[in-house]
């Protein structure tokens, strides 16, 4: 899996206009994944994209092993661009995931989706952002038989733009 993400990467930006991204979820990394957390935790999504004037499309993967069991996904995701100025730009999108909880014995996995609305501040090729995202998590229901259905994060993203 990861020389198929290594290779997906060198392709897509050796092809295409592409942006890169690191998006950290900073509640998380403050308070951890639980109330009863006593340190912080990492919650990190990284993107690749192709990219026009008005949309991009890509390939994402979030690793947050803070949780019990650990969680992984991966997925692809579509935005659709608002270029406000040549430093600002809105965007809003759709993604959808494929999740992945790693139990004793073995690895469960859940078809998900979500919504994704940001905003980002240019700085020559740099970018940096705030994003929301809403995602629903089968998992709940079908590890701990949960009523929740998604979960609403904030991110801070660093995103580069390639020329």
């Amino acid at each position: 899996m990861i020389k198929f993400i290594i290779l997906f990467l060198f392709t897509a930006v050796s092809y295409a206009q592409v942006s890169v991204s690191i998006a950290i979820d900073p509640t998380m990394a403050i308070n951890g994944a639980y109330e009863t957390s006593t340190s912080g935790a990492l919650d990190i999504i990284a993107r690749v994209s192709d990219r026009t004037y008005n949309y991009e499309v890509g390939f994402q993967i979030e690793v947050f092993t803070a949780l019990q069991p650990s969680y992984f996904s991966y997925g692809v995701f579509y935005n659709k661009i608002i270029n406000i100025t040549d430093k600002h730009e809105l965007y809003a999108g759709l993604e959808a995931n494929f999740l992945m909880r790693k139990l004793e014995r073995s690895t469960v996995g859940f078809l998900s989706a979500g919504a994704n609305v940001g905003y980002r501040f240019y700085l020559s090729n740099f970018a940096i952002g705030i994003e929301a995202n809403y995602k629903l998590r089968p998992d709940f229901k079908g590890l701990w038989n949960s009523s929740k259905k998604g979960v609403y994060s904030t991110y801070l993203t660093l995103t580069y733009k390639f020329n």
